[in-house]
């Protein structure tokens, strides 16, 4: 159907002269001609084609030459003194036969300005002539075709002013109108059409320039005023009775009229919508009455704004219509064209407010029903029911589980669901509903109303599709229930979780989830420690479960393992244990988890044979556990109980083999100190010092345990490493347990000493010897009151050897030239070790004493003879050689008589009793260097009584 395109300029194609004109014999102008397919298209605009040239009325034959006429006419208007009515005449032929001459071709402006100059000289001589009204119809086309419209209005409105009864006015003031109207002079245009309208149905224009005029009322928005024009058109050319359909009511329309109804239709449907749509529709119908065709409108009116995506606006014409009848049989297919609205809009929030609505005022209980509700609407209600429900649950499911609304959201689809429950309960989707509406309310977080629904939906229904798939929902939610349950409730949940699982295996044995089913009631009975029925119904999965993965199989036969390992039945624990690790890969963390039950159930039964006495036995199951599962945590207690086993049987090898073999798998266990220990204690039973030692050297080099105990095994593994002649091991013993500052004095007094003897005689570095010897002297020194006679002792030791090794060092330097340089060298180096000798004396210790003062005596004789054996310049001979010998001597003998001192003081001693071998070598040098006194034996004998 042809369309008009609101605001199109409006165009009048006669403005030019057309090519087919004839003006000898013009028929009168009809509505068909003039109206000629009213409400074309271009190009997307209205064009309303009017008639295509001015109708010219014929003047008498003229000359076949049109040229010679012309000029004949135009002679004759020239002539001074031809008489009016011949000029009048000529004039109006010349006129006629140049606009004739145009039509001919080719077009000439002068021809057509010629003619208007003719014709309003025409005017202008004969004002009162009766004809004038053809000449004012001939001179507004002459206008027309020189493109000056408004000259062409001008002259057709003085011919409705002056000839009202000219049978020329009615197409001549339809023609101002129409040139009014495609000038957008509309206000113009109404007025001339109203004019026309005014010449009553005799004039041929009539329905034309009624539909014109609400054209030109359109134009001008005058939307109430146009309406009424358009709505007498439809009055009077639709057909009689109530019309629903407008395809069908322009069907039964006269084909001449046809366009210009469904014009006046869509200019309807349009000047409502400019006016508000629906509400004005019923403001417009409420004032004046509703035509028979009402609905038509109202649906027209929809369609059109749907077409201009006016989708809210389109539904709210269906509204509007729905308030003034809403219990009309046609209000359930207007609701549904809301719905389908705001479908096409994409307003779905809209959408669903209008299916909620259609739920509402149609459902089987709505009081919309006087009699037997009709079944295409209960249909409706169905499909619209599921599709709200439906619409919840996929916005909740799209919601965030954070969103405060996604609870309401699928409430609000069980609701749904509910209701389509309730009002079709016999309908064969009504399984499939219940279980909807089960899941909604699973979603919303109504755990325990879901279960008993998903329950409904399996077990109360008629069996559906997807009866089996509710049964196993229910189990889910039950499960869910169970691990959401306070402590107090949690037994009561798992016993129905269990319920709901024994009860889908036994209704659905096919069900594809029946094995995992019972395979989750086993542990859960395992959590209620019902652990007889946990096998039962562990090994039931097993044996006709379906859907038991490879996985799912290893759970049940864990469960099986447990139960028995449960009830102590620890060897059933271990074959069963061992037939699950069989069943599957070694590498997962299950069958670490299985190893480790299989280690416990070995290690159980070791522990049973310990308690019964039998430790050999208990021995032999501990081992085996490493045997059996290397890898698990409880091995390094297994071995670690194994070693005490053995050490109550003696075993110390096996013991010691046992404890060895977990520090070199596990040096970073906790229980590696206790393993040391033992070892230590092992190896030293079974008479290995180097291996005991080395254990405890461990644990003095941990950082686990105290202080105390650290530097006490630190002694231990000195003294044992001593014992198996490894002084090197034995000196970082020591030096480990010197670093604990609080050892006690004695024993670390004692690790020095043995420090400093292995850095003499061991390693040979004299400088670690010495710095030893001195802490020995400085940490007693340190100690004042707190030191012990061994500490005392010590340190007179260490101070006798530091004289020793001072005394040596002396002895090292000899005297040579220049004497006076290398004697004070010598005589320094004296010095120090008669004072370190001198210190090691005052300890008060007899040995350490009498042999400070046998060094002493020494270091003495040794300078003295060192001066005599001194370098002799080589300038000296002779008597001053004799002389400066003599002067050695002198100088040498005051070091005789302090070595001979010493010596003597040595030999005093024994008046205190005591005797020792210094005191011997000290009479033997005695003996040397006084031989007069003490060289014979008559005269030691006799200084020795004197002495005693």
């Amino acid at each position: 159907m042809k369309r008009i395109v609101i605001g199109a300029p409006m165009l009048w194609s006669a403005i030019m002269l057309a090519p087919g004109f004839a003006y000898g014999a013009e028929e009168p102008a009809t509505v068909g001609s003039v109206a000629e397919d009213n409400g074309l298209q271009k190009n997307g605009w209205a064009i309303v084609k009017t008639p295509s040239i001015l109708r010219v009325e014929p003047s008498d034959p003229v000359a076949p030459d049109l040229n010679q006429a012309i000029e004949h006419y135009e002679r004759i208007v020239a002539l001074p003194a031809v008489d009016t009515v011949r000029r009048a005449e000529a004039m109006r032929r010349a006129a006629y036969l140049r606009l004739q001459r145009v039509e001919a071709g080719p077009y000439d402006a002068r021809d057509v300005r010629r003619a208007v100059a003719l014709y309003e000289q025409l005017l202008k001589e004969t004002p009162q002539d009766p004809g004038n009204d053809r000449t004012l119809y001939q001179l507004a086309h002459a206008y027309q075709v020189l493109g000056d419209g408004d000259a062409s209005i001008s002259r057709l409105q003085q011919l409705m002013e002056r000839f009202p009864q000219s049978a020329l006015t009615g197409d001549g003031g339809f023609r101002a109108a129409e040139l009014l109207y495609s000038r957008g002079r509309y206000a113009e245009a109404e007025r001339a059409y109203r004019g026309v309208l005014a010449l009553g149905s005799k004039t041929p224009f009539f329905e034309t320039a009624e539909f014109k005029l609400g054209w030109s009322l359109y134009q001008q928005a005058q939307y109430p005023q146009a309406l009424p024009v358009f709505a007498g058109i439809l009055d009077r050319e639709l057909p009689p009775g109530e019309l629903d359909d407008a395809r069908q009511a322009l069907e039964h329309v006269t084909a001449r009229r046809r366009d210009v109804v469904g014009d006046a239709l869509r200019l309807t449907y349009r000047s409502f919508a400019a006016l508000g749509g629906g509400p004005a529709v019923n403001d417009h119908y409420g004032r004046n009455g509703e035509p028979r065709y009402a609905r038509l409108i109202y649906d027209g009116l929809a369609r059109h704004l749907v077409e201009h995506q006016r989708y809210t606006d389109a539904a709210g014409v269906y509204i509007a219509y729905l308030q003034r009848h809403p219990r009309s049989p046609q209000a359930p297919e207007f609701q549904s064209r809301i719905i389908a609205s705001y479908q096409q809009g994409g307003f779905s929030e809209l959408m669903l407010q209008a299916k909620e609505q259609y739920v509402r005022r149609y459902a089987p209980d709505s009081d919309y029903w006087r009699g037997p509700p009709r079944a295409d609407v209960l249909a409706q209600v169905q499909s619209q029911i599921d599709e709200i429900a439906q619409h919840y649950q996929a916005v909740a499911q799209q919601l965030p589980p954070d969103d405060p609304t996604r609870s309401a959201a699928f409430l609000a689809a069980a609701d749904r669901y509910r209701l389509a429950l309730e009002w079709f309960p016999d309908d064969p989707k009504a399984g499939e509903r219940s279980l909807l509406q089960a899941d909604c309310l699973y979603d919303s977080g109504r755990i325990a109303a879901a279960a008993q629904q998903y329950e409904n939906a399996a077990y109360q229904q008629r069996p559906h599709a997807r009866s089996a798939e509710a049964a196993f929902a229910a189990v889910q939610a039950y499960q869910r229930l169970e691990r959401e349950s306070a402590p107090a409730a949690l037994n009561a949940a798992r016993q129905r979780s269990i319920a709901a699982s024994l009860k889908l295996a036994d209704r659905y044995r096919d069900h594809p989830q029946s094995g995992p089913v019972l395979t989750q009631a086993a542990q859960d009975l395992m959590a209620l420690k019902n652990y007889p029925q946990a096998a039962a119904v562990a090994q039931r999965a097993l044996d006709d479960g379906k859907g038991l993965s490879p996985e799912l199989r290893r759970y049940d036969l864990a469960v099986v393992a447990d139960a028995h390992f449960a009830q102590g039945d620890y060897a059933q624990a271990e074959r069963d244990y061992t037939a699950l690790l069989s069943s599957g890969p070694d590498d997962t963390s299950e069958a670490m988890l299985a190893r480790d039950q299989l280690a416990a159930a070995i290690y159980r039964q070791a522990e049973q044979a310990r308690d019964a006495g039998n430790d050999a036995a208990a021995a032999a199951h501990f081992v085996r556990v490493g045997k059996v599962a290397p890898q698990t945590a409880i091995r390094a207690n297994a071995d670690y109980d194994a070693a005490a086993c053995y050490a109550a049987l003696k075993q110390w090898a096996s013991a010691a083999d046992v404890l060895e073999g977990f520090r070199q798998r596990d040096p970073q266990h906790r229980l590696i100190g206790d393993v040391d220990r033992r070892l230590a204690d092992a190896y030293q039973q079974d008479g290995k010092p180097k291996l005991a030692a080395d254990a405890y050297m461990r644990l003095a080099q941990r950082d686990t345990g105290t202080p105390a105990q650290r530097r006490d095994a630190a002694w231990s593994a000195a003294l044992l490493y001593d014992g198996a002649n490894q002084p090197i091991m034995s000196q970082q013993a020591y030096e480990r347990f010197l670093a604990d500052a609080s050892a006690p004095l004695d024993q670390a007094q004692q690790a020095r000493r043995r420090l400093a003897d292995i850095a003499g005689n061991i390693t040979h570095d004299p400088q670690r010897q010495q710095s030893w010897l001195e802490q020995i002297v400085s940490r007693d020194r340190q100690a004042g009151n707190a030191s012990s006679d061994r500490s005392r002792l010590l340190a007179a030791q260490a101070s006798l050897d530091l004289g020793r090794k001072q005394a040596k060092s002396a002895r090292q330097i000899a005297l040579a030239l220049p004497l006076d340089k290398t004697l004070m060298q010598r005589k320094q180096a004296t010095e120090a070790a008669i004072a370190r000798l001198d210190e090691a004396a005052r300890y008060g210790f007899a040995d350490v004493t009498t042999a400070a003062t046998f060094e002493l005596g020494s270091v003495y004789r040794d300078f003295g003879r060192a001066i005599l054996e001194s370098t002799r310049p080589r300038t000296l001979s002779g008597e001053a050689l004799a002389e400066y010998e003599l002067l050695l001597e002198e100088q040498a003998d005051p070091f005789e008589v302090k070595a001979i001192q010493a010596h003597e003081a040595n030999l005093g001693r024994m008046r205190q009793g005591v005797w020792n071998d210094w005191i011997r070598r000290s009479a033997s040098a005695l003996m040397e260097l006084a031989p007069g006194r003490y060289g014979k034996n008559d005269q030691r004998d006799a200084l020795y009584d004197s002495l005693l």
